[in-house]
């Protein structure tokens, strides 16, 4: 799989984030800095490599977002499938939606 359009840089930093015995998710991708009134915003990202969705992919991202609610804005598992869905807040994207997205600036 080949991908271009989206750079990484220093204003906008992606991370892992996992917590010791618990969850982990894939990617964070900050979206907005921290300003003096407001944190820093993230995208969470997961990757999962079935075609077919399973509710329980969604536990490590609802961790994050109830844990740290006001910095995470969006929650996104991309997976091998061709449906787009939706469970409890999280968005569920195929990968080539998910890039074609990506790349058009339409996703974070």
């Amino acid at each position: 799989m080949r991908f271009s359009g989206f750079r990484p840089s220093s204003t906008r930093p992606i991370f892992h984030y996992s917590v010791s015995g618990g969850f982990d998710v894939d990617f964070l991708v900050q979206t907005r800095p921290k300003t003096l009134s407001l944190p820093r915003q993230f995208a969470a990202i997961e990757v999962k490599s079935g075609r077919r969705f399973k509710p329980d992919w969604t536990k490590g991202l609802n961790g994050l977002v109830r844990e740290c609610s006001r910095s995470v804005q969006r929650g996104i598992i991309v997976y091998q499938g061709a449906d787009r869905l939706a469970s409890e807040g999280i968005d569920i994207i195929p990968v080539a939606d998910f890039f074609q997205e990506l790349s058009a600036g339409r996703l974070l």
